[in-house]
């Protein structure tokens, strides 16, 4: 029993050992613990706090959209440390760019060291876009390393900048109600907001497809306008004239958009967009002309035009005895071609449906509509007598009557007019022939004719081009000369331009800067003479050589802005006979 007692000390006795042990062990860790928790609240509150460590701005608080804003940044170190390496980046918006309109969207300035209690400022040059009374969100972010640490600490502040208006601002200035098929007019202004010279600025206009611009002052280029300079607080205004071709039967609005941008080498900087509209109400009584092919395109001689002329109701009683005139204004049109079920004037160029001819002009009911139809050619052939059959405009007018008017209008009858014009593409002819026996040239031709095998002869090549009704830019005639065929480097024209020979590719060019409207009927056709030399070789015996391949001209026609395009077929030794008297056909094989 005595040694169970001992027994049960001996225990107690280890137990309370190894409770002092691991108590003291733990004591030693948390003491650590307080230890090193207790330095890093110091070296934080020392060297890492960064509230002593301050970023003032200067800025205005709001600023025109593109405007240059300058935004002053001081960095004052009230730390115990220096900041080494410092720099200061602002970093911009979505819509924003730098002074210069480039568009990173980080500027970063190196401040180098900011000693213990040193005080440095930069500044930044950016520019904000957006919409009015918009604020736009900056950030400045402050990066540095301090002695010791090869950490890189950082502060950021936000910056808040508030965007009043556009530096350049826009409005529309439309009439109250507009009809359709009707011209009108409405205005765009546009203002320096700001009080610097402002310099390449663009305005676009967006509008729809069926609403066509018919003049404007000061010009506009397509859509676009361009504006070189304009003062502080100048206002400018784009006056325009305009028609919407459709038939509505309710109250429409037509959207109108413009834009305003700085023009910067390649890039556009949009500045501010402004949306109008055009409220378009329907005539009593509409009236529209739709061709069948695109309105858009210019006309040729010799071709055929079908027309539909569309009319319609828009009142709430039933319009009686109407009359429908269309008048043909071109004496380009071959009216022995006409296809109509109306009746033809030919003194005055001028087709009539009356009640006769189409029942709805009897009695058209509210919102009915319908239309009538018409086919015409115009002149296969058509030579230019004077300068009025230049740059030649084909037009349709239409007309539609009647006597019956609804209370509200003070008339004595409804009419609605239609009109539709077009502009007449000019026909140009590539003439080409070879010559053996050129005298009238005054170009030597030397060698055997017919050609004989390994014995060069000469020919020479006349390129002449007529053009009609309009002057024609950018002409490019051009050819590939055959095989064992070459140029002489001789050639004559009336142009002062020279061809081009490619001795590799064998291309053969003449490029002119311009044709006139009139060349070769009115005026002097250019014609280009220039001397070729066959040498045949062997397997072309008993054969015609081919003298020229296929010519090709091209150009642009400056009236209607198409490409034109005529070309001539190739000639051979056995085709001269067409273009020389003293060839007999037949004649031209290659001898041995």
């Amino acid at each position: 029993m005595k040694e169970f007692q001992n027994f049960e000390s001996e225990e107690k006795r280890f137990l309370k050992n190894l409770f002092k042990r691991i108590f003291s062990k733990v004591l030693k860790v948390s003491l650590l613990l307080l230890l090193f928790l207790g330095i890093g609240l110091i070296i934080y509150l020392v060297y890492f706090r960064t509230n002593k460590i301050e970023i003032l701005v200067e800025t205005p608080p709001e600023v025109l959209a593109g405007e240059k804003v300058s935004l002053k940044a001081k960095v004052i170190n009230k730390s115990y440390f220096s900041l080494k390496n410092a720099s200061l980046s602002l970093i911009l918006p979505e819509k924003a760019t730098s002074a210069e309109f480039e568009e990173e969207k980080t500027i970063k300035k190196t401040l180098g060291e900011i000693k213990k209690g040193e005080e440095k400022e930069t500044e930044f040059s950016f520019r904000l876009f957006g919409s009015p009374h918009k604020i736009q969100i900056l950030k400045l972010v402050l990066n540095w390393e301090k002695p010791g640490f090869k950490i890189n600490f950082k502060k950021e502040k936000k910056v808040e900048i508030e965007i009043s208006e556009p530096i350049v601002s826009l409005d529309f200035f439309t009439p109250k109600e507009v009809l359709p098929e009707t011209e009108f007019s409405f205005s765009l202004k546009y203002q320096n907001n700001s009080e610097k010279y402002l310099e390449d600025l663009a305005i676009k206009l967006l509008l729809p497809e069926n609403l066509k611009i018919i003049e404007s002052s000061p010009e506009i280029k397509g859509n676009l306008f361009l504006v070189k300079e304009i003062s502080p607080f100048e206002i400018g205004k784009i006056n325009l004239k305009a028609k919407y071709s459709a038939i509505i039967s309710e109250k429409r609005e037509i959207p109108l958009k413009a834009e305003i941008a700085f023009l910067k080498g390649n890039k556009s900087i949009l500045i501010e967009e402004k949306e109008g509209k055009i409220n378009l109400v329907p005539p009593p009584l509409a009236l529209a002309i739709e061709p069948s092919f695109d309105k858009n395109k210019p006309l040729s001689l010799g071709e055929t035009l079908h027309f539909k002329i569309f009319y319609q109701n828009n009142t709430q009683i039933t319009l009686k005895d109407l009359v429908l005139k269309t008048k043909l204004n071109s004496h380009l049109f071959d009216f022995e071609t006409l296809v109509s079920e109306g009746e033809f004037n030919l003194k005055n160029k001028e087709i009539t449906w009356t009640a006769s001819l189409k029942d709805s002009l009897k009695a058209l009911s509210p919102h009915q509509k319908d239309f009538v139809e018409f086919e015409i050619a115009l002149k296969k052939e058509f030579l230019p007598r004077s300068e009025k059959d230049f740059n030649q405009i084909i037009e349709i007018e239409s007309e539609i009557t009647t006597p019956t008017v609804p209370y509200y209008l003070q008339a004595k009858k409804l009419i609605s007019k239609a009109k539709i014009s077009f502009k007449l593409q000019t026909k140009t002819e590539l003439s080409c022939k070879i010559l053996f026996y050129d005298a009238p040239s005054k170009i030597l031709n030397q060698g055997p004719f017919p050609p004989k095998v390994n014995q060069t002869t000469n020919f020479t090549v006349h390129w002449e081009i007529t053009n009609y009704f309009n002057d024609l830019k950018d002409v490019e005639v051009k050819t590939f000369l055959p095989q064992n065929v070459t140029y002489s480097g001789v050639f004559k024209t009336n142009t002062n331009i020279a061809p081009i020979y490619n001795e590799r590719t064998k291309e053969f060019v003449w490029r002119l800067e311009k044709i006139e409207k009139g060349a070769g009927i009115l005026k002097e056709k250019p014609y280009l003479i220039f001397q070729i030399a066959l040498t045949p070789s062997p397997p072309q015996i008993g054969k015609f050589a081919t003298l020229s391949n296929e010519t090709t001209l091209s150009a642009t026609d400056s009236f209607t802005l198409t490409e034109i395009y005529s070309a001539c077929s190739k000639i051979t030794s056995g085709d001269l006979w067409k273009y020389d008297p003293q060839i007999a056909a037949g004649e031209g094989e290659v001898e041995r």
